[in-house]
Formats: C-alpha cells, sequence, structure tokens
C-alpha cells in the first residue's frame, strides 16, 4: 500500500485533506497518469475519477427511473407500474 495526501475541490474552492491508501498496482498507474502529462497532481485525477463517477451515477440513476416509472403502465420487475 502507498498512502498519499490529496486535496479535494469544489466550486468554492475549499481545499478538505484526505488520507487515501492504494495498492501499489493502483499508485503505479496514477503515477503514470501524472508522468504522462495527463493531469498535473494525484489529487487532480483524483477528482477528476470521482466527478466521472458521479455523472455516470447521475445517468444511471436517470435511467432506472426511467425504466421504472414507464407511463405506459408496462412490467417492471413482475410488478405493474400504475399509470
Amino acid at each position: 500500500m502507498v498512502r498519499f495526501w490529496c486535496k479535494f475541490t469544489s466550486k468554492a474552492n475549499i481545499m478538505a485533506r484526505q488520507s487515501i491508501s492504494f495498492t501499489k498496482p493502483n499508485d503505479e498507474w496514477l503515477k503514470n497518469q501524472v508522468d504522462n502529462k495527463e493531469y498535473s497532481s494525484k489529487s487532480e485525477l483524483v477528482n477528476d475519477l470521482i466527478r466521472q463517477a458521479r455523472k455516470q451515477q447521475v445517468q444511471i440513476d436517470w435511467i432506472n427511473a426511467k425504466w421504472l416509472f414507464r407511463s405506459d403502465g408496462a412490467t417492471c420487475f413482475g410488478q405493474t407500474v400504475p399509470l
């Protein structure tokens, strides 16, 4: 395990300090991304990954909501969704 300190930012640029542990392969991957100039720091990369995951979760939630609450009364999970 490799540990490092990183800063997480919000839109107001308020930094919260966190201690995160990574396995060696994950730390090496992060370091390679920074070394290849993809990101300026591990913190920037971790923040970007979290933003991507949050955006993806919003999309998944939207799809699930549309699928579960279809207006045509389709059956979802073996139950008829009321109109």
